[in-house]
């Protein structure tokens, strides 16, 4: 298998020694020579050196034309060189973003119409009994009552007298 080798070095790999925290700048030609295809599929090999590892020196302290000794190194992690996230996810994932939005948009704006609605019905209730209170009021002020309120008070007055009047009758 013919395998077309790019061997960083430690001049390349910046650590943070406090975090244990690498950073390894990788130089390729462009980003598709970069990552995983069909035709052509790419592999990220770490590998680790257990000895000596207190001497080694990382970023711009380290001597970029120094040979690595490969002898002494062990693999540690081998993983296809894939788009991450791939962007057929990240396409469906913005549609999908787009779409909760959307909905949550939607509900709100129901929210604050039935809200309003509601506001709405109250304002006209308390109009309704503040104007029935105004015409008690101004039926009051006119001496009592209306005519109509005369005339069933009349009747009812009448239906109570014969009420009582039959049952004071020997």
């Amino acid at each position: 298998m013919k395998k077309e080798l790019a061997v960083v070095g430690p001049a390349f790999i910046d650590f943070n020694k406090t975090t244990g925290e690498f950073i390894v700048t990788l130089k390729v030609a462009g980003i598709d020579d970069l990552f995983f295809s069909e035709t052509d599929p790419k592999v990220l090999e770490l590998f680790i050196s257990r000895r000596q590892i207190d001497k080694i020196k990382y970023g711009s302290a380290a001597d970029a034309s120094e040979r690595i000794q490969v002898q002494h190194l062990e693999l540690c992690l081998r993983a296809p060189m894939d788009y991450f996230p791939d962007p057929r996810t990240v396409i469906e994932d913005d549609v999908d973003r787009q779409k909760f939005e959307r909905e949550i948009a939607e509900r709100m704006k129901r929210q604050e119409e039935e809200r309003l609605i509601m506001v709405a019905a109250n304002l006209a209730r308390k109009e309704e009994r503040a104007k029935k209170r105004e015409e008690m009021l101004a039926a009051k002020m006119n001496g009592g009552m209306d005519d109509d309120d005369d005339q069933d008070m009349s009747g009812s007055e009448k239906g109570s007298k014969r009420e009582s009047g039959s049952a004071h009758t020997p």
